[in-house]
């Protein structure tokens, strides 16, 4: 037996992994990968960063103070105002000051926070909205 190091056997058309010129040429792949990996990493920090911005001033909500309501929106309010709690919100939309049935109020209570209490108000009252098809889209009631 000799005591030449052994090679595995290769097929005529492939390439021995051991030549240098071949390793080179998979370290360059590999860092062109990487570096795309790097760039669509970056990318994607970059659109959360400027998405979170137009979500917040996304939850700018119309504001409308008691006083501005109509009358029987004024009643509901006053009624359901000391049982809001600390966190709750209440928004109302409405078409006509006479018309009953072109009016909506909906309050959110028992709410973790003061923005989540803004949101499902500001939604349930839409809905409600929607419901009476009532053009208006609804409104916070701030004091």
């Amino acid at each position: 037996m000799s005591s030449m190091p052994r090679t595995p056997m290769l097929r005529p058309n492939q390439q021995n992994p051991l030549q240098p010129g071949r390793a080179i040429a998979m370290a360059a792949k590999r860092s062109k990968v990487d570096a795309l990996r790097r760039s669509l990493a970056l990318l994607a920090a970059c659109v959360c960063v400027t998405a979170m911005p137009l979500s917040a001033s996304a939850e700018d909500f119309p504001k409308t103070s008691p006083s501005q309501l109509p009358g029987a929106l004024q009643e509901l309010y006053a009624r359901e105002q000391p049982g809001l709690g600390q966190y709750g919100h209440c928004a109302a939309g409405f078409d006509s000051r006479t018309d009953g049935m072109k009016m909506a109020l909906s309050c959110s209570i028992y709410v973790r926070s003061s923005a989540q209490g803004a949101r499902l108000a500001v939604k349930l009252c839409n809905e409600r909205a929607d419901f009476l098809k009532i053009k208006a889209r609804c409104s916070l009631i701030v004091d």
